[in-house]
Parts: C-alpha cells; structure tokens; sequence
C-alpha cells in the first residue's frame, strides 16, 4: 500500500506574493525541504521568481546571511 500526505497551498498565497512585489520586493524566492517536483508544482502556483527544493534548514540560513552581507531586502 502507499499512503501519500500533502500539504495544500494556502489560498492566500499568490496575493501574498503580489502584495511582496508592491511593497517593493523586486525578486521573490521560495526555499524548502520539498522535493523538486512538488517545490516546481508548488512555486508556479504562488508566482515566485525562483525555488529551491531539498534545502536543509543550516542552507537556508546560509542563504538569508549571505544576502544580509549583500545588503539584499529580505523578508
């Protein structure tokens, strides 16, 4: 037998990303555990510029310091 669970798409996702872009956040980037497929399914639903799949939770900080050091807007 194969038991699938699924995490649904808040409805309200796409209009958060659209209310990112006029506050001004020019780029929009999604990072998560997910797989690549369901990271892709999932990233052309809510609208973001770019995603990154399979990411472990210390890459994620990376990330986000890495940015900070460029002086990036993050939220």
């Amino acid at each position: 037998s194969v038991i699938a669970i699924t995490d649904p798409i808040r409805e309200e996702a796409p209009q958060v990303v659209s209310m990112l872009r006029k506050c001004g956040f020019s780029k929009i980037v999604m990072m998560t555990g997910d797989s690549e497929r369901t990271a892709e399914v999932v990233a052309a639903k809510v609208g973001v510029d770019e995603y990154y799949s399979e990411v472990l939770p210390e890459d994620k900080a990376s990330y986000v310091e890495k940015n900070i050091k460029q002086d990036v807007k993050l939220s």
